[in-house]
């Protein structure tokens, strides 16, 4: 659903001296687009490079163009990384590194120069070429394998992660899958700090308690419970005159999208689509559900805090 990119400098600067590849890079890396870009290194350390990247008789127009993409960078969503960049190796080797400790979809370079890379390597001549959109739509059949892979990156790459179901439960097809996907978010993430919030219907008949559902994970799966940093089941009631809780999500620091069915693992030969939220839509379903602005919590239960 969602793709990671690490990017060089040195690319970045050398974007930023046609005006056609700064409209389409800011293009690809805006939502719905499924491309994310990487914190790596930091920020401040990475905008220290491309300027050092940039030569110093270049054109004003060139570094106002360079300034916007920093800026452009600057307010989007990152995927964080634990991992440290070395200041005493090259930006190619450290990208070579973190991609070993944990995988990364592609990485944006002047020249094709990584060859142990753990993905896609996309070069200057690609971008100048103009890069292909990458699909945020998908159909999944229903299994709990296969949804996962679906909603694979989205997990993994978030920090925190707010999964809307009205109806969960401990029924084995919504738990399973629910307990496979905080799984796959902790056990291959590439920071070390990842939140979860179950947030189910309290006006849904015969739902469990949200003191129950913590108490269940944590009994039976206590390596799970300990990794997380958070972990919360609130059952919602929805403020007068606002939004009623009925549709599934999975939002995240990162991105959001909704599932037709939702979180529940028919089985096979039953399919639901899944879909990206775009920007507009992502603001407005993370206020009402991860701001709670649109419901009060009317059940919670949180792991302690440490």
């Amino acid at each position: 659903m969602i793709y990671e990119h690490i990017i060089a400098p040195a690319v970045l600067a050398e974007i930023a001296k046609n005006r056609r590849n700064c409209n389409d890079f800011t293009k690809q890396f805006t939502l719905p687009s499924p491309r994310v870009i990487s914190d790596f290194p930091k920020f401040k350390t990475f905008r220290r490079m491309v300027y050092r990247a940039l030569p110093s008789d270049e054109s004003e127009i060139t570094k106002t163009r360079l300034d916007e993409l920093l800026g452009f960078i600057m307010e989007a969503h990152r995927v964080e990384r634990c991992g440290s960049f070395s200041g005493e190796r090259s930006w190619s080797e450290n990208a070579l590194s973190t991609s070993e400790n944990c995988f990364v979809d592609f990485a944006l370079v002047e020249q094709a120069e990584l060859n142990a890379f753990s993905g896609e390597v996309i070069n200057l001549r690609d971008i100048e070429d103009g890069l292909d959109d990458l699909s945020g739509q998908v159909i999944v059949e229903k299994e709990i394998d296969k949804m996962v892979k679906a909603l694979g990156n989205l997990l993994r790459l978030s920090r925190d992660i707010t999964i809307v179901e009205p109806y969960f439960s401990t029924r084995p097809n919504v738990w399973d899958l629910v307990i496979a996907m905080v799984a796959k978010a902790t056990n291959e993430s590439p920071n070390n700090q990842t939140s979860i919030r179950i947030l189910y219907s309290s006006e849904k008949a015969n739902l469990p308690s949200a003191a129950h559902l913590l108490q269940k994970f944590e009994n039976e799966h206590r390596a799970l419970y300990e990794d997380l940093t958070k972990l919360e089941f609130i059952a919602l009631e929805s403020k007068p005159n606002n939004e009623q809780i009925h549709n599934r999500y999975l939002i995240t620091d990162l991105a959001a999208c909704t599932l037709g069915f939702g979180f529940d693992a028919r089985g096979q030969g039953t399919t639901d689509e899944v879909m990206l939220l775009g920007k507009e839509q992502y603001e407005t379903r993370y206020a009402q559900y991860v701001s709670m602005e649109a419901f009060n919590p009317a059940d919670i239960a949180s792991k302690p805090d440490l």
